[in-house]
């Protein structure tokens, strides 16, 4: 695009997408009733990706777009040549409202974003969507005022799905570099993605039951409404510092990594004081730091059933709430995240570790949930080493599959794991 045509893409009264609810009269007699969301029937040379659309729409009713000017406006002005100036018509993603010093600034920016360039590629995404997606959508009672098809998205280059309030943005990236390895996962994302980005507010009084489970146990901790509040597509967290209420959620992760692993690691770390009292590299500060934590590493061990209790009783899976992708470190509880990435010496140091857990937003929560029945069979969610221990999240889980069977959606015909 020039850069005069970026400029009044923005500044341009333009785009029917940002004031979607609100009929204002039309710039022009020659544009008055036009409706810039309606796709009209393609010409019978047009290929098969723009035949592919209209189908779709003729289908579902929802507009479905791969470039974001769609239409422009003359409303009589020129520029400094004489040249017709137009204001066009845009759909493209947009970042959510902005707060400064405490004050919102109602402002949609454009999201940087790629058009796709070899249109005879969006066959296959098309195929899913129209197969998959809308169908799940119109099951769903999901809000999908239109569809943008992008290459990608600046802001994360595996986004799937982003939504703002005028339309829900499909990338391509990911559908493109799938395998046939990868395939049913990048498909269950996309529809994680978009089930729980794109959720009516019918959603709400369907899922009050299920969010009640937690929200009564977790009221001690972060009262009467401890979700997150931005349900955008950011994904933000609201975090529970545990030493606020004298329990210290960083101790109880490392006490419990030293218990599972002191059968292991116990043999490893008292080998470090021989090691510093050889003569080569004697360092008498080394050993008996070493043997302080052979000490401290034996009493804890005396006192395991306590401390294995505490970990249990504060384990954010004891409140119904799992790890999902899209947090702070992608494990958003840091369930022993970081020390099963560095061993023994973070256990060690204890500087890698956060002393909080985060509350996921309800959007995120039911991405979590979705995203499990999706990937994983019933059986294996309910094993003692995945779920099998932790009865609240197992009781939202059947809440969840009954939900979703109310809607029409069965899990296991969805995930291809059950014929239709």
């Amino acid at each position: 695009m020039t850069t005069m045509k970026n400029i009044f893409s923005i500044l341009a009264v333009a785009a029917l997408f940002l004031t979607a609810c609100a009929k204002e009269d039309a710039p022009t007699p020659s544009e008055e009733g036009k409706n810039w969301l309606e796709i009209s029937e393609p010409a019978a040379d047009a290929d098969d990706v723009d035949k592919k659309i209209y189908e779709l729409y003729q289908e579902f009713g929802v507009p479905i777009f791969y470039t974001d000017t769609i239409g422009s406006v003359d409303y009589g002005m020129v520029d400094e040549a004489g040249k017709p100036v137009l204001s066009y018509q845009m759909i493209y993603p947009t970042n959510p409202d902005m707060t400064t010093s405490g004050v919102t600034v109602s402002m949609l920016t454009p999201v940087q974003h790629w058009i796709p360039t070899e249109k005879e590629k969006m066959m296959s995404i098309l195929d899913f969507i129209g197969s998959d997606l809308l169908p799940l959508a119109k099951k769903g009672e999901l809000d999908i005022p239109a569809i943008y098809i992008a290459q990608s998205l600046a802001i994360n280059g595996a986004l799937k799905v982003y939504r703002n309030s005028n339309v829900v943005t499909i990338t391509m990236v990911a559908y493109d570099n799938a395998n046939a390895y990868t395939l049913n996962t990048i498909k269950a994302d996309y529809r994680v993605d978009l089930m729980s980005k794109c959720m009516g507010a019918s959603w709400d009084e369907r899922l009050a039951p299920f969010r009640k489970v937690s929200e009564d146990l977790l009221v001690t901790l972060a009262g009467n409404d401890p979700w997150s509040k931005n349900d955008g597509n950011n994904n933000s967290w609201s975090q529970i510092v545990f030493n606020a209420i004298g329990v210290n959620w960083l101790t109880l992760q490392k006490n419990n990594w030293i218990l599972t692993n002191y059968a292991t690691q116990l043999p490893v770390l008292k080998s470090y004081i021989p090691w510093f009292t050889d003569p080569v590299r004697v360092d008498y500060a080394q050993v008996a730091m070493y043997a302080d934590h052979v000490a401290n590493w034996e009493v804890l061990k005396q006192q395991e059933a306590m401390w294995k209790q505490r970990y249990i009783r504060y384990d954010p899976r004891a409140y119904g709430l799992t790890d999902w992708t899209g947090g702070p470190t992608n494990y958003p509880f840091a369930i022993n995240t970081v020390v099963a990435r560095t061993g023994l010496d973070a256990i060690l140091s204890a500087t890698q570790l956060v002393d909080y857990y985060a509350v996921p937003s309800k959007q995120g929560d039911f991405a979590a949930y979705f995203a499990y029945l999706m990937k994983n069979p019933q059986a294996t969610l309910e094993s003692a080493s995945y779920f099998g221990n932790w009865p609240v999240v197992l009781e939202r889980l059947a809440m969840m599959r009954e939900i979703l069977l109310d809607m029409g959606i069965d899990v296991e015909v969805l995930s291809g794991r059950q014929p239709a």
